[in-house]
């Protein structure tokens, strides 16, 4: 709030130059202490600009004074929120002493500085240069031309390791607190009654474990009512609370990872900390150009960074128009656009048209390319429609404080269930197979495979497979009921209770876990 003071002042040139902090701040941001985009205009373009902002200011379209007001206020905030630390740091350098050039250095230095580059490819193959510096002066090149944020991802791993270079005991504390604030929050969280509610009619509830893995271990979480509130974390810092909150979600049973998917979370964590995340949403993400990225998560993998679906994608609505793949927290005008153009060209709820297109690729795409300024729109138009009664209240339809208020969705909600059950469906599977195979040798005069039935029948599988057959037959034929479902309600309320059984028969298997 007093940054956000500050730079309104400044901005309007009524900083008090007797007021200690605002002199300071004046010397700040005349001196560079601000870092952001750098752009020189010729005259030309100063000229139209100027005649855009007389045009705005004597408009008489009010929702375009309207529009420009948010846009100033918006990004008086971003301002805000990313010159606190950097003025922080600025103020320190000064008390201690050091020059003001030191001190704006120090302020740049605090976090990303964006006004830094790099040298990319310059001194490849250039005279005397050796063989580790032609391979930094390759991956570099190849960094910058083909990954965004490939400048940022390198400064912050530069920083954290000469810090931890320099002063290896002062970063050993911070890591080793944030690892345990991922083990502790993962315990409140296993003891928070509403987590263990049986009662799954609770709407607008989020549970820790029904919000997304990456939100988990990129945040640190407190709840807030039906939402929880998050601070962000680093990514440096995430890496290593992500490690502590992994941990505790595997000891106390909250995800059940083989030895080779426990590794690969493992992995997920540590190559964070990398200018390239070779194990960003699951693998895979990395190594497509950031040009391509999101038409290539959109329309080819369904797949998001965070490895969450875009759109629904299930065996029974292949055939169906893609406006109706869509999830309840995509852009409604979006949607009822995708369905409108359906409808005009032949299709109807349940027939493609001529034109058929699928509004959360469509949305997912304006977003990737688009960035803030979509992302704005979107969450602007969310929150009309929240506020009209056309969508439900979503907090990541909050402008700004969806940064900080997190909550699970239709994407999330079962989807730890849903990944158990294929793993039980699975090990069902193997041991029908096995026991199977047992039987007929044993029945054709293999008389030694009598032992193996009764070891197999003793065994913690053979019960999970029990209990697995319980249920198999019963979710089976709400399958098909889904796929024979005549309205999208019927369709729900029994993907609702598909998802029910579910849950029910994962708790089973775990309680017996339990007793082994």
């Amino acid at each position: 709030a007093i940054m956000l003071r500050l730079i309104k002042k400044h901005s309007s040139g009524k900083l008090n130059m007797n007021d200690k902090l605002e002199a300071q701040f004046y010397e700040f941001m005349m001196n560079g202490g601000e870092t952001g985009i750098i752009s020189s205009r010729t005259i030309e373009q100063h000229k139209s600009a100027i005649r855009n902002e007389l045009r705005d200011a004597h408009s008489k379209i009010k929702i375009l004074k309207a529009l420009r007001f948010l846009a100033t206020q918006l990004d008086d905030l971003n301002r805000a929120a990313e010159n606190c630390a950097r003025f922080a740091a600025f103020i320190t350098s000064r008390e201690m002493g050091r020059s003001l050039d030191r001190s704006i250095y120090d302020a740049k230095e605090i976090s990303v500085n964006f006004n830094k580059k790099g040298s990319g490819a310059t001194f490849l193959l250039r005279p005397g240069q050796t063989v580790v510096g032609n391979v930094a002066s390759f991956l570099s090149g190849l960094g910058r031309a083909f990954i965004i944020f490939w400048g940022a991802g390198v400064q912050g791993l530069t920083n954290i390791s000469r810090a931890s270079k320099r002063h290896p005991a002062k970063a050993f504390v911070p890591f080793a607190t944030l690892f345990l604030l991922g083990v502790i929050n993962v315990y409140l969280a296993m003891n928070d009654d509403d987590d263990d509610d049986d009662d799954k009619e609770k709407k607008g509830k989020t549970g820790y474990f029904d919000l997304p893995t990456a939100t988990r271990r990129s945040n640190i979480l407190f709840k807030a009512g039906d939402s929880w509130i998050a601070i962000p974390l680093s990514i440096e810092y995430r890496a290593i609370y992500g490690m502590g909150e992994l941990m505790m979600s595997v000891i106390g049973g909250k995800e059940h990872l083989t030895d080779a998917e426990l590794a690969h979370a493992i992995a997920g964590q540590v190559t964070q900390v990398l200018p390239i995340d070779f194990m960003e949403g699951g693998g895979g993400h990395a190594i497509i150009p950031s040009a391509i990225k999101p038409w290539m998560e959109a329309y080819v993998m369904n797949e998001s960074w965070t490895g969450l679906p875009i759109y629904k994608d299930t065996a029974f609505n292949k055939e169906m128009p893609e406006w109706t793949k869509a999830y309840p927290r995509d852009n409604k005008y979006l949607v009822n656009l995708a369905a409108a153009l359906n409808e005009a060209t032949g299709g109807d709820k349940y027939t493609k048209g001529a034109v058929d297109i699928n509004p959360s690729q469509l949305g997912y795409m304006l977003n990737g390319y688009f960035g803030g300024i979509s992302s704005t729109i979107d969450r602007m138009t969310k929150l009309a429609a929240t506020a009209s009664g056309d969508m439900e209240y979503d907090p990541s339809s909050l402008p700004v404080l969806n940064r900080f208020i997190k909550a699970g969705d239709e994407r999330t909600e079962y989807r730890a269930v849903n990944r158990e059950y294929a793993r039980l469906e699975e090990e069902y599977n193997v041991v029908a197979g096995r026991l199977r195979g047992y039987e007929n040798d044993t029945d054709n005069g293999i008389f030694n495979f009598a032992e193996k039935i009764d070891f197999l029948e003793n065994s913690p599988e053979y019960r999970r497979y029990l209990i697995f057959g319980d249920y198999k037959q019963e979710i089976d034929d709400l399958y098909q009921e889904r796929k024979e479902a005549a309205t999208e309600e019927e369709r729900k309320q029994i993907e609702s209770e598909i998802n029910e059984l579910k849950r029910m028969l994962v708790e089973e298997v775990e309680a017996t876990r339990n007793r082994e």
